[in-house]
């Protein structure tokens, strides 16, 4: 299955550690680690169908929080970067017409920035903006 973490891309098994209860992934590095794995796991149960409740459940973790109730990472970052909308419409400038954007604001360090930072600085604006 594919997994990405810090904008790449990788390859990894899935890997249930039931005496632990714990889900684990094993990045694959070659070709030959990829097996069938019904030819690994021989009481492997068949596909099965997820209920509608399972579905909608799947559907709102990726904006959920993580397990013992503490928001992720992710989830932090576009509770601070205002309203999805604005974020979106940020984000999909190149960097270029967002440092622009920065200089039409005035805001401070925009020289330094990367793409998010700049897009994260632009969504605070207006809204009680630190002076650096």
């Amino acid at each position: 299955m594919p997994f990405v973490m810090r904008g790449r891309e990788y390859l990894v098994a899935l890997k249930a550690e039931e005496a632990e209860g714990l889900l684990t992934l094993h990045t694959l590095h070659w070709a030959d680690e990829l097996r069938d794995p019904h030819a690994e796991v021989p009481d492997l149960p068949g596909k099965v169908e997820a209920t509608a409740a399972e579905v909608k459940m799947a559907m709102q973790l990726p904006g959920s929080r993580a397990a013992g109730g503490k928001k992720t990472p992710a989830a932090k970052k576009r509770a601070r970067s205002g309203s999805a909308a604005k974020g979106r419409e940020l984000m999909a400038l190149t960097k270029a017409e967002l440092y622009e954007k920065a200089a039409a604001a005035d805001i401070p360090g925009r020289s330094s920035m990367n793409h998010d930072q700049l897009a994260d600085a632009l969504a605070h604006t207006g809204r009680g903006r630190r002076k650096a």
